[in-house]
């Protein structure tokens, strides 16, 4: 019987990068349980609260699929404009403020679907091809791996943050 990450290791890496994606929409609708309190105050001193944080991920799942995916199967450069990342975290950070909490577990699951989708409809061996961002060269799955450290990141944030209160 293997373990859970030799089971990991053995994952294509679409598979690998489609069950993380997967496991985010589990992660993000557990949270639901959370008190407003937990769900509202800042996680630390001038941070995001919870809510500001799963709120924030709209924005870039949005940038991959209308302003990345496009790209890489295209000759021309990525756009080093057109993703405002202090607005559109703000404008995030915003919605969270001003919704409920159900709302922006709902809209983080939509856009998260969405994203899967896009996923979905890209073939195994495209995950190998190499994409050009500014000066350097990088795989597809390169890119995908570092949207995961950035789940990750924040995730753990949270999961800190919830362990102390």
């Amino acid at each position: 019987m293997n373990t859970l990450k030799e089971d990991f290791l053995m994952l294509s890496k679409k598979d690998t990068v489609l069950q993380h994606n997967e496991r985010t929409l589990e992660y993000v609708d557990a949270l639901d349980k959370l008190t407003n309190e937990e769900w509202n105050s800042p996680m630390s001193e001038g941070k995001w609260s919870v809510g500001e944080v799963i709120a924030h991920f709209k924005p870039w799942d949005e940038l991959v699929m209308e302003k990345r995916v496009p790209y890489f199967f295209s000759d021309e450069p990525f756009p080093d404009k057109g993703f405002e990342t202090d607005e559109r975290n703000k404008e995030a950070a915003k919605f969270a403020r001003e919704n409920r909490q159900e709302e922006v577990i709902e809209r983080f699951k939509d856009h998260r679907k969405r994203f899967i989708d896009t996923l979905n409809q890209l073939d195994e061996d495209d995950f190998d091809k190499e994409i050009q961002i500014r000066d350097e060269k990088i795989t597809i799955y390169d890119y995908f791996e570092f949207m995961i450290r950035h789940d990750d990141h924040h995730f753990k944030q949270i999961d800190a943050f919830l362990a102390k209160n």
